[in-house]
């Protein structure tokens, strides 16, 4: 917790949103805000799964007016998928290079469908699997860092991965609650 303990009014703030009683989206918007201040990146987004469907869909997306963007939840359809269904981390400098993507896993690929619909340009990218109770929850990412991001930025998201998944799944909560009233 070292790298994020250099701006403890930042982590504070995440933990107290993280238990809020804000909507869904407001906490997991406002968490990642700060998460993007956090790791001095572009952008940040959370994927959260949806079992059911077997996909991983948008929560939050800063900078992007697409709401809800799905992907399928396979190794082999996004970085996204490769993490929510391996467990495992990324940092990739250059999300274009399919020789850096090779070297990582045989089967990584970057799909480009979110940056032609959004015309960002994804170029360097960190992403952590969200666990609650060793299930996989959710992927957060953060991408284009000035400078490119550092071992230290990777093991800084780790480390903060589990209240990122606490605030998650809070908002899932509030979402699934809302949803149950509406029908009452």
């Amino acid at each position: 917790m070292i790298e994020l303990m250099r701006n403890p009014d930042s982590f504070c703030k995440i933990l107290k949103l993280t238990v809020s009683d804000l909507g869904d989206a407001d906490i997991m918007t406002l968490v990642t805000d700060e998460l993007r201040d956090l790791f001095d990146s572009d952008r940040c987004m959370v994927y959260a799964v949806d079992k059911q469907a077997n996909e991983l869909y948008t929560l939050v997306d800063q900078k992007s007016n697409i709401l809800n963007f799905r992907l399928p939840k396979d190794p082999g359809s996004s970085l996204s998928g490769f993490v929510a269904c391996t467990g495992r981390e990324l940092m990739i400098a250059d999300v274009y290079d399919e020789n850096e993507l090779k070297k990582i896993d045989q089967n990584l690929v970057f799909s480009r469908d979110h940056d032609a619909k959004t015309a960002f340009k994804t170029k360097q990218l960190i992403a952590v699997p969200l666990k609650m109770r060793g299930e996989i929850v959710g992927v957060f990412q953060a991408m284009n860092k000035p400078g490119g991001f550092l071992q230290k930025d990777l093991d800084a998201m780790r480390e903060f991965s589990p209240v990122l998944a606490l605030a998650l799944s809070h908002a899932l909560l509030v979402k699934e609650l809302a949803a149950c009233a509406s029908q009452v």
